[in-house]
């Protein structure tokens, strides 16, 4: 893969590294300890058809049947200064804790919205899509990209710090919400969800027969990524 692509502390540090790390002391200095445990998850390959967390999701720490929920965030460092789209609202009972969660936190300043990119299916694209196709509810925070993914341009001084400090802590209170809920979160099959589709696309390199219009699956094919930059194989 070439380095340029490998670039960008937006792209791969904001979501992936920092934030993960504040939640993580954030929930450990708690005096009142979440119900259920949690798991602070850095995977690799993302890039690479989301090699990593399709190994965790089929080989994971504790029984599959018992994560309720997954967070997944990835570039939230730039674009709007008080928005923020969160992938996947629509797909479980989360989106709805999540709008309440947001609701009741207005200091935050910051507003979850829904996907504003359907067709370039970033719902396909990112680690959380290894925990859907295992029928754990996702949600996915994402800024979406900016004329820097990818590239060289991609710089620590343009990330709006302020910003990325404020969706994690709405990530912290979700999480804690959700932490301490007897409620279980249930997939939700509606609109863009289509569970014969997550069930079709779980086999390695699956996520292209979505992507060209096929019915089939095409081992070892990648989907196009024209519509945003990528590179084949990202």
């Amino acid at each position: 893969e070439s380095l340029s692509s490998l670039l960008g502390p937006e792209h791969e540090a904001v979501g992936e590294l920092r934030q993960l790390f504040e939640l993580a002391e954030a929930y450990v200095e708690l005096v009142t300890k979440p119900k259920r445990s949690m798991i602070f998850l850095l995977v690799s390959g993302e890039e690479k058809e989301l090699w990593g967390s399709e190994y965790y999701a089929n080989n994971p720490s504790v029984p599959i049947e018992r994560i309720v929920a997954d967070l997944n965030a990835d570039m939230v460092g730039r674009n709007w200064s008080d928005t923020i789209v969160v992938i996947g609202k629509e797909h479980s009972d989360l989106g709805v804790t999540l709008n309440q969660v947001n609701e009741a936190h207005p200091e935050l300043d910051m507003t979850a919205i829904d996907d504003l990119w359907p067709d370039q299916r970033f719902y396909f694209r990112s680690d959380h899509f290894s925990f859907a196709q295992k029928g754990v509810p996702i949600l996915f925070f994402f800024n979406g990209t900016h004329e820097d993914y990818h590239g060289r341009d991609d710089e620590v001084d343009r990330i709006d710090t302020d910003k990325a400090s404020r969706i994690t802590k709405l990530m912290f209170f979700l999480g804690y919400e959700v932490a301490n809920s007897d409620r279980v979160e249930k997939l939700v099959v509606e609109r863009s969800v289509d569970i014969g589709f997550i069930a079709r696309v779980s086999e390695r390199r699956g996520l292209v027969s979505e992507y060209l219009g096929q019915d089939e699956l095409v081992p070892g094919s990648v989907p196009p990524h024209s519509l945003d930059g990528r590179n084949n194989g990202d």
